[in-house]
């Protein structure tokens, strides 16, 4: 990795794979690094210092941190597929306004999707009060969760915990009121409204939402600054040179971080990455974990190694940017959703060589895809392009991939998963050595856990099964044969043992804790 001696620049390193959560929000690559930069300014000017201002400019930069908790639902029920339109152009709309809602929702629902299913995803989204608040809350959680993970501070967490609040209170999730909120949230709620809409729609509809907004979900006092000072805040914007301005807007002295935190941050948004989808929760860990066994198998030194793991946990980053309509399909993809699924993997590419401390990384994140007779994606490179720690990457992505579902098909047992990849490497898709170290490293399986964790009982760790798998109350209710307010109880228990609310934040400690296997 391009890590030298002496680390990398925090701000670098989130401030790249932040494009990721721009595209989970439905928004324009840079977003987050923007609100990031019109957040600091915007604090200066209301006379923010110190270690409030740090927190202010991370926070800014995660603001979308949870964008990815509420994919699967907000496509599955109220989008007809398409969550990244939708998301986009509830943005632009205030919740609390029906019609403002119901414009939005008419334009985000997917267009192509069938008329019954768009109207059937509108009426769901008109009669369902609540759909808001879900959202919110189980976006903050994500966050929250995450940014521990990165290890963010205690300010920029419990911001993150309250970017959904509102001034009048009637935000999620705890329904504070005013100065209940922290400034940072408070000026970071300011600075998403300006950037956002600024990348929307411009600097006028930027200014007339911030605007429209004081006293009701914004603070009047930091809005108001911000309505004075507005075109000058967005100036760097404007003029397009937004990444230099926002590495710039760090405090000093600057954030440096070792080789292995980079690990640590790679490892969160794998999760972020993973949990878009149920289909997918625990996949990129998985990928890496297998690849530095099998890398270990083949004798590929430290250093190949260490980028390897990098490369595994980030190598589906770019699916975030593919609405959950392609990745959820209960069905063989056509040829223009094989196309439309396909560019994950040179989206994953440009947004790890952005900078310096992924730069090495990129090629072989993207190269999970491909295949030595040139079949793959995105670059259909052949075998003489490939490394071995490329093959290695691939071979565990496809071992990983079969042994769990998809929509279109039950998991595959080892027998089954082998005798396919053994077949994949004769037909010379996959490399054979890379096949051979990978099923060696899969035949090391752990011994049997003594006792589940948290002292859930079997039933509570089917149900954790299933809410990861996206199954809704009565899905479940229903796969188990017993009844929906069973479930319900079983789901209380689970939430207070694990401490988790969301689907999201529950799937990522099933990983955690090897619920899901």
């Amino acid at each position: 990795m391009g890590v030298g001696p002496h680390g990398a620049r925090l701000a670098e390193v989130i401030g790249s794979l932040s494009v990721a959560t721009d595209h989970a929000a439905g928004l324009p690559p840079e977003t987050a690094i923007r609100t990031s930069l019109v957040a600091v300014q915007l604090a200066r000017a209301c006379d923010v210092q110190g270690f409030e201002l740090v927190d202010v400019y991370y926070t800014g930069l995660l603001r979308f941190l949870g964008c990815s908790a509420y994919s699967y639902e907000m496509a599955e029920r109220f989008a007809a597929g398409d969550d990244l339109t939708l998301l986009r152009e509830l943005t632009r709309a205030d919740v609390d306004k029906p019609r403002e809602l119901v414009r939005g929702a008419l334009r985000g629902i997917d267009s192509e999707a069938p008329l019954g299913a768009r109207i059937t995803a509108l009426a769901r989204l008109a009669t369902s009060p609540d759909a808001g608040r879900e959202l919110g809350s189980s976006h903050c959680e994500l966050a929250v969760l995450l940014a521990r993970r990165l290890g963010m501070s205690e300010g920029v967490v419990h911001s993150l915990g309250q970017v959904y609040e509102r001034w009048d209170g009637r935000g999620v999730p705890a329904t504070l009121r005013g100065d209940e909120i922290r400034r940072v949230a408070r000026v970071v709620q300011v600075a998403w409204r300006l950037a956002a809409h600024h990348a929307l729609g411009g600097q006028d509809e930027a200014l007339d939402a911030v605007r429209a907004r004081a006293g009701r979900d914004l603070d009047p006092t930091i809005a108001s600054i911000a309505l004075r000072v507005g075109p000058e805040l967005l100036a760097p914007i404007a003029r397009g040179d937004a990444w230099s301005a926002f590495l710039d807007a760090e405090s000093r002295p600057q954030i440096v971080i070792p080789a292995s935190r980079v690990v640590e941050i790679a490892t969160a948004f794998a999760h972020f990455s993973d949990v878009k989808s149920p289909w997918t929760v625990g996949h990129s860990t998985a990928v890496a974990a297998l690849a530095a066994r099998a890398a270990e198998h083949a004798g590929l030194d430290d250093a190949v190694r260490a980028e390897l793991q990098v490369g595994a946990l980030l190598h589906d980053l770019g699916r975030v940017a593919v609405k959950n309509g392609i990745w959820d399909k209960r069905g063989i993809f056509t040829p223009r959703e094989r196309a439309e699924a396909n560019t994950h993997a040179a989206e994953t590419e440009r947004i790890l060589e952005r900078t310096t401390a992924f730069a090495d990384v990129a090629v072989l994140a993207a190269s999970a895809h491909e295949r030595l007779d040139g079949s793959g994606y995105p670059h259909r490179a052949i075998a003489g392009s490939l490394t071995r720690a490329c093959r290695i990457l691939a071979a565990a992505d496809v071992a990983v991939a079969l042994s769990q579902a998809r929509p279109h098909r039950a998991a595959h047992d080892a027998d089954a998963s082998r005798a396919l990849m053994v077949e994949a490497a004769r037909a010379g898709r996959l490399c054979r050595d890379a096949v051979d170290a990978v099923l060696a490293a899969a035949g090391h399986v752990r011994g049997r856990r003594a006792a589940l964790p948290e002292a859930l009982t079997e039933r509570e760790a089917e149900v954790v099964r299933l809410v990861a798998r996206g199954l809704s109350n009565k899905r479940i209710a229903a796969e188990l044969h017993v009844s929906a307010a069973t479930i319900k109880r079983h789901l209380e228990n689970v939430y207070a043992k694990t401490g988790q609310r969301s689907r999201a934040a529950l799937s990522i400690w099933a990983v955690d804790n090897d619920v899901l296997a």
